[in-house]
């Protein structure tokens, strides 16, 4: 207790824990499961304990946050653990010493080990009796180079994903100038069909009209054979054919 590591906070913050001391390990522990021990003692305070965080560089993310069990009141030194399965894309792990809300406590012999090797001591840089006021929440930002590599990656991600679309937005501008070529062209030769119609004379076989009866007209003849010739419909018939044709 001599060497320990005090917090105090006069009123709670707006925003826990506002006031916490942290150490991170570098050690590669992903895939691990860790232990994280310590001991401590408070006095009027709401919650205090001990957090383990499991960290990912890029991009940058806690994965996970273990706690002990948080102490409050006023208590004499109180043995405490966590144990933390580590993911296994985690880059390194933050110990934390965490006053939330108001009062007062001391952190000491904090020690981290791998599950089932010797714990090793994690320091306390804090001098003892000070207030090690972070001023941060549960995260804890990255480094400018992390942060800067993450922004080049995403703004190349956005540039290939503006690139296909692009492509795929000239590909369907092609098709759509292709299709209305087609109905032109239909459209063309329904009404030369119309005019073959109309200068057609009366029929040779069996004595009879265009159409089948006397008098009978070219639009007649395209009645009797239940034929529909317009551009809505040959629009239709072709967008569903691009659709059948889509499906192979």
């Amino acid at each position: 207790g001599a060497g320990s590591l005090m917090l105090r906070n006069e009123r709670p913050y707006a925003r826990d824990p506002a006031n916490n001391w942290s150490q991170n390990v570098l050690r590669d522990v992903a895939g691990e499961t860790l232990v994280l021990r310590g001991h401590i003692r408070t006095e009027n305070a709401d919650r205090a304990s001990l957090w383990l965080q499991c960290v990912r560089n890029r991009p940058w993310r806690i994965l996970e946050t273990a706690r002990t069990a948080p102490l409050g009141g006023s208590e004499d030194w109180t043995a405490v653990e966590v144990t933390v399965d580590v993911p296994a894309d985690a880059d390194y792990v933050v110990v934390r010493c965490v006053l939330e809300g108001a009062g007062a406590a001391w952190f000491d012999d904090l020690s981290l080990a791998v599950l089932g090797e010797a714990p090793d001591g994690v320091e306390a840089e804090a001098a003892a009796g000070e207030d090690a006021e972070t001023g941060v929440g549960e995260e804890e930002p990255p480094d400018d180079g992390a942060l800067l590599n993450a922004l080049l990656e995403a703004n190349q991600a956005l540039l290939e994903t503006y690139r296909e679309l692009r492509s795929a937005n000239q590909r369907l501008q092609e098709r759509l100038d292709g299709t209305e070529e087609a109905i032109a062209e239909l459209r063309r030769e329904f009404e030369a069909l119309q005019e073959a119609l109309a200068a057609a004379g009366p029929a040779e076989e069996a004595g009879q009209e265009p159409g089948g009866g006397e008098g009978a007209t070219p639009q007649d003849t395209a009645a009797d054979l239940d034929l529909e010739f317009s551009p809505e419909a040959l629009y239709e018939a072709l967008r569903r054919m691009g659709e059948w044709q889509g499906d192979d």
